[in-house]
């Protein structure tokens, strides 16, 4: 799964290239597919528990982002989840 990370770092040299904007669109394209690949192949050679974690961390974060406009999760101490 970390070997997707220098591919997404890539991605941010794209606008620079001297390439049309049709080609820079096409080679971010295929950068941002290669490195999805990359992830979920990491994952599937990590291991089913990788992949729940991975999840169960994504659900979470979207959770907290969803209810960040809550007063009640503005006051509610981070460290009190688990």
């Amino acid at each position: 799964m970390v070997g997707s990370l220098p591919v997404w770092l890539v991605l941010l040299g794209v606008p620079f290239l001297p390439l049309t904007v049709a080609s820079r669109g096409v080679v971010a394209t295929g950068l941002v597919i290669l490195a999805e690949v990359a992830f979920w192949g990491g994952a599937f050679l990590a291991g089913p528990e990788a992949v729940k974690r991975t999840r169960s961390w994504w659900r979470r974060v979207a959770s907290d982002i969803g209810s960040s406009g809550d007063s009640k999760s503005v006051t509610q101490d981070p460290e009190s989840r688990v």
